[in-house]
C-alpha cells in the first residue's frame, strides 16, 4: 500500500509514520510511505492517483488539510483521504490501538 502523510509538524509526521509502520509490519503487509511538510509540497510533487491512502493534518498553517482535500478531489477520486487533527496523535487511545 502506498501512503502519504501531510503534516507541517515533524513530530506528528514521525508519530503517525511510526504507528503505520508498526501496524503494516504486524499484519505482514508492504508499505510505501512518503511524508510531506505542507499541503503545497504534497500537491506539487504528486500525481493524480499516486496514493492509496492520504493522511492530512487539517490545521496546517498555509494550506489546510481541508483545502488540500478539495484540490485533490478535483484531480483524483481513486485514493482514500483521512483528515487528521494533530491532537488525535496525542490521545493515548489512538497510539495504543490494536489493529
Amino acid at each position: 500500500m502506498h501512503i502519504a502523510i501531510v503534516d507541517d509538524l515533524e513530530s506528528d509526521r514521525r508519530s503517525l509514520g511510526d504507528l503505520l509502520e508498526r501496524y503494516f509490519e504486524s499484519v505482514g503487509m508492504n508499505l510505501a510511505m512518503d511524508v510531506y511538510e505542507s499541503g503545497e509540497a504534497f500537491l506539487q510533487r504528486t500525481t493524480d492517483s499516486e496514493y492509496d491512502l492520504v493522511f492530512l493534518d487539517i490545521f496546517m498553517k498555509e494550506l489546510t488539510g481541508m483545502e488540500v482535500m478539495k484540490r485533490l478531489l478535483k484531480r483524483a477520486r481513486t485514493c482514500l483521504r483521512v483528515n487528521v487533527n494533530y491532537y488525535l496523535l496525542r490521545v493515548p487511545l489512538f497510539t495504543s490501538l490494536r489493529f
